[in-house]
């Protein structure tokens, strides 16, 4: 029986090295995305081996002291220089990747007006949906959302709503013409009631529909 093991360590190496320095800051929750082991960031790994390290010090310390070694300097045990080495290295290493951070969120939206900063952020469907919603609608509206991803999971719905006001407003206004927003509907068609009219697909799975004069 023959074996092949085609693996290669470097490239694997090198592209979690590079996955690590480019993830390890990120703003809103401040993780990194290798894989997680066993469920848990890596961080935890690092804080719980701190932890350990410096339990097992005082207990060595407390033993050593009470062996009858106490006239010994205890103090000269490496450990509060390796406990500083390593919080010192997180620093200095998430310092540096919030500073390249900064610099890519600079060029990223420097001389970009304020639509384009917001198709920089909002790079995903609902936001283009939004766009093209806009340009096919005059006037103002009284709407309601039809979807099939309605869920605090995503911020789709919520997207919509906001920038679509206020030609579209999706709170019960009586005297303003009514207006369907169909986004991401599994036959979106079959929703559409008589009395009212399609005026834009945006795709097989949204459109815009208005209430009939």
């Amino acid at each position: 029986m023959k074996f092949c093991l085609n693996l290669k360590p470097l490239p694997v190496l090198n592209s979690l090295f590079v996955n690590f320095t480019n993830n390890y800051y990120r703003p809103n929750f401040n993780n990194f995305t290798l894989p997680l082991i066993s469920n848990l960031n890596v961080h935890i790994y690092v804080y719980i081996y701190i932890f350990i390290f410096v339990f097992g010090l005082c207990l060595f310390k407390l033993f050593y002291q009470r062996s009858g070694n106490s006239g010994n300097k205890v103090e000269d045990l490496p450990g509060s220089a390796i406990i500083s080495f390593i919080f010192a290295v997180i620093l200095v290493f998430q310092t540096v990747c919030q500073i390249q951070y900064f610099i890519k969120t600079i060029n990223k939206f420097q001389n970009k007006k304020l639509k384009q900063k917001y198709e920089v952020i909002y790079n995903i469907d609902s936001f283009k949906f939004v766009q093209y919603c806009r340009r096919h609608l005059s006037g103002n509206y009284q709407g309601q959302l039809i979807t099939d991803h309605d869920s605090p999971e995503t911020i789709d719905s919520y997207l919509i709503m906001y920038y679509l006001y206020p030609v579209v407003d999706f709170r019960q206004k009586k005297n303003l013409k009514k207006c369907l927003v169909v986004f991401n509907k599994k036959d979106p068609f079959s929703v559409i009631p008589d009395d009212y009219d399609i005026i834009a697909v945006y795709n097989p799975k949204s459109l815009l529909a208005v209430q009939k004069e």
